[in-house]
């Protein structure tokens, strides 16, 4: 949710919000030392949630003939919280499955752009440290 509020030059600083996830796992194979070998699965899995506020810079390209298409900018701050979990196949005494959280600062940065398809929907594409490394969706001007 971005919310324009002041114009400046050819684009507008906008303040707003953010709420997301990221989801990540790792799955590997280990085999015992002993005979018979024997194969055991583990499986480590991050889940990330943010809540952050965000502040931008929407730059718009009406002076190039393409008032549709919007490049962006900013930096968000907030809460993530962290979830992770380890499950193990083997001996229990090797490594025991695990669940662990916590919840930290978030500070991150952003860059995009977004094209306008109708007066009220857009597609966009934002890179940054931030929900996650790549963002791909649509926008719905309310």
């Amino acid at each position: 949710l971005d919310h324009g509020f002041i114009e400046i030059g050819p684009g507008t600083l906008t303040l707003g919000g953010s709420l997301g996830f990221f989801t990540k796992y790792y799955k590997g194979v280990t085999y015992s030392h002993v005979l018979p070998y024997e194969k055991y699965d583990y499986k480590w899995n991050w889940t990330y949630i943010v809540a952050a506020f965000r502040v931008g810079y929407y730059y718009n390209f009406r002076e190039l003939d393409i008032p549709d298409l919007n490049a962006y900018g900013g930096l968000s701050t907030g809460v993530r919280y962290a979830l992770f979990s380890q499950t193990y196949n083997g001996p229990d005494e090797a490594e025991p499955d695990y669940t662990g959280s916590s919840a930290n600062f978030h500070m991150a940065f952003f860059l995009g752009a977004n094209y306008f398809i109708t007066d009220k929907v857009a597609f966009f594409l934002e890179f940054g440290y931030d929900i996650s490394p790549v963002t791909v969706g649509a926008t719905f001007n309310l």
